[in-house]
């Protein structure tokens, strides 16, 4: 069977032009005292209101990892299994990063530490079609970033394994849920900017989820 769902007939969604030419830059409130106002577009890095010393410590060896499923540009991603001992399985994916490389590159558009700080206004934001946030945290050694376990991989994976796809409405249905997260993301101000085969996965119900925020820019405010 078709690893996608196939939902309602898709409706038309215009999409908003999006610029991302202008150098992200902060300026600061000519009131005194005033807190650096983000003058957009801008990294969800230079947005952020609190640095990521703050995200909550974890003991080392808190997050039972299981098995590697992937190697990240900035860690790896493994499984892990967050139930309490004796419970029902609790499968999550875990992307972990060294500090050392997290704090390096932490100026860079693309940068480990923009995502971490996307993760957590997508973990409020919860829009449909983008992976689950479930938390972030760190140690001495490590930042993590937990999300939902999207059980059938890659789409890429998926399409390679199949060929070419000639199913009209199974096609519809792959982009009727990428341009859905598209959608809601520029609503909220969000730009993803590296939208591929590799970062859209799929769930064990078929369902879609676009997933690695690097890249991303907020164009403005959310909402």
């Amino acid at each position: 069977p078709p690893p996608v769902r196939h939902p309602h007939e898709p409706a038309a969604m215009p999409l908003p032009p999006v610029s991302v030419a202008c150098p992200p830059e902060r300026s600061t409130d000519s009131h005194e005292g005033s807190a650096p106002q983000c003058r957009y577009p801008c990294t969800f890095l230079q947005a952020a209101e609190g640095s990521l010393d703050e995200l909550p410590s974890l003991p080392e060896g808190a997050l039972p990892l299981q098995r590697k499923l992937s190697k990240a540009i900035y860690g790896n991603v493994y499984l892990a299994d967050l139930a309490d001992p004796g419970g029902s399985p609790d499968l999550a994916a875990v992307k972990r990063m060294p500090r050392e490389v997290v704090l390096r590159t932490g100026c860079c558009v693309e940068s480990a530490s923009n995502e971490l700080h996307a993760a957590h206004a997508l973990m409020r934001l919860g829009v449909p079609h983008v992976v689950e946030i479930i938390g972030t945290a760190q140690d001495n050694h490590f930042f993590y970033l937990v999300m939902e376990f999207c059980q059938r991989g890659e789409l890429f994976a998926w399409l390679s394994h199949e060929g070419r796809v000639h199913n009209e409405a199974l096609l519809r249905t792959i982009f009727w849920q990428v341009l859905t997260a598209v959608r809601e993301l520029h609503h909220e101000g969000i730009v993803h900017r590296d939208i591929s085969l590799e970062n859209i996965l799929i769930c064990s119900d078929g369902t879609l989820r676009l997933c690695d925020f690097g890249q991303a820019l907020l164009v403005h405010a959310p909402g």
